[in-house]
């Protein structure tokens, strides 16, 4: 069967009507949220941190991104490990990285190397092409201003010697 979608009604619901915050409903709802926080455990709450963080980055990957928007890789590590609660002179002896070397990642000017995109994977438990992604994402945001160095190449030029 055949579906026009301009025909059909739009869908509505919590996400997509503007929620009253003031409204009798929200305040039950957000009681019985704040009840099952404060019940949870500190595992419970850092695994919904993780989680939380993993759709930080995929929604990262997924946006527009311009240039003074950028977040590094090792932007998303001190997110990790500030939600962690882990020192990063501690973290980098873990994981083998010299302190200083691991602190020239966390500000952006180191890259990160496919094996630590699998140490990384492995620890925060995320695939480790996505902490390349971020990286390959930044490095095309930075170079794209520089395209219209290229605009005069052309191939034919390069065949024509």
């Amino acid at each position: 069967m055949k579906h026009n979608i301009d025909k059909e009604s739009p869908f509505t619901g919590a996400l997509t009507e503007p929620m009253d915050f003031d409204s009798e409903e929200y305040k039950a709802h957000r009681k019985i949220l704040d009840a099952r926080i404060k019940s949870m455990s500190s595992e419970e709450k850092r695994q919904v941190e993780l989680i939380r963080m993993e759709y930080t980055i995929k929604n990262y990957l997924d946006a527009k991104i311009t240039d003074n928007e950028i977040i590094t890789v090792g932007d998303f590590l001190r997110m990790y490990l500030d939600k962690l609660n882990i020192k990063q002179n501690k973290f980098a002896n873990y994981i083998g990285i010299l302190p200083s070397n691991f602190n020239k990642i966390l500000s952006g000017n180191r890259t990160i190397s496919i094996e630590l995109s699998l140490i990384l994977g492995q620890l925060f438990q995320i695939d480790p092409k996505v902490w390349l992604q971020i990286q390959l994402k930044n490095d095309y945001i930075k170079i794209e201003k520089k395209k219209d160095n290229y605009a005069d190449m052309s191939l034919q030029y390069a065949l024509a010697g």
